[in-house]
């Protein structure tokens, strides 16, 4: 739940930068830049501030860079509290970069949303998930860039994600994601609506697979098995959470 908090927290910070570096591309005087940068900044400490609320957060600078039109937020720690108590769970991003552009031909908006050097310890995830990541020799999750990429039409409510990144000594993930429909409704049960028309996922070998590969059933290592087994598999999962008419459509 409180990390939960946070996370909306960090939310709120994101769309309110997203607001201010957009406007910020325009061609305005140096006192209106100026102003923007005052303003995000204000905004971040408001949220911040209150973030603090479920966490030790600190932070090395905050600055909004013209040049690039992107709002950057270096330094960022944050030491989640349980029961009044910090845990040993640590989270630390090197630098935050949020950049934000609008096509007025198309009313279309590109959003990007950049980390670096992010470092999360283990004591932050539950234990099963300790577990598997030490079966995969993988002691602390150190992440040296992570990337994701958004454009929406606001006519049609067409969205593309496109998300890379990597985990270090472990793997290099590329994933993209294009939706004819997205929007959000006032329903905790289903709050996204979401038409997906395809989706890509390629992953890279950085030294995983040498520590999960003796882990794994045969039918998932063996040359010329191991794809058409994964598939399988995924599909299978797939079709159980989709709808009738999108699970059709798995090939």
């Amino acid at each position: 739940m409180l990390m939960k908090n946070i996370f909306r927290k960090l939310i709120l910070i994101f769309i309110i930068v997203n607001i201010n570096t957009a406007v910020a591309a325009e061609a305005y005087p140096q006192f209106a830049v100026n102003l923007i940068n005052k303003m995000s900044n204000r905004f971040f400490e408001i949220a911040i501030s209150s973030a603090r609320a479920f966490a030790k957060i600190t932070y090395k600078d905050v600055r909004f860079d013209n040049s690039l039109d992107t709002f950057f937020i270096s330094g960022l720690e944050v030491f989640p509290y349980t029961d009044n108590k910090v845990t040993g769970c640590e989270i630390k991003i090197g630098s935050i970069n949020i950049s934000g552009t609008r096509n007025e031909n198309s009313s279309s908006e590109s959003f990007l949303i950049g980390l670096s050097d992010l470092y999360i310890s283990n004591m932050c995830l539950p234990y099963e998930a300790r577990s598997v990541l030490s079966l995969a020799g993988i002691k602390e999750i150190k992440i040296p860039f992570l990337n994701v990429e958004a454009d929406h039409e606001y006519k049609t409510a067409a969205t593309n994600f496109i998300v890379y990144g990597e985990l270090e000594d472990a793997v290099g993930i590329t994933m993209a994601i294009d939706l004819n429909y997205l929007s959000l409704r006032y329903d905790y049960v289903e709050p996204v609506i979401a038409n997906l028309s395809t989706a890509h996922l390629t992953v890279e070998n950085f030294g995983l697979w040498k520590n999960i590969s003796k882990e794994i059933p045969k039918e998932f290592t063996q040359f010329g098995v191991a794809g058409k087994s994964a598939a399988l598999i995924a599909s299978r999962e797939l079709k159980t959470i989709l709808t009738t008419y999108m699970a059709d459509q798995i090939s």
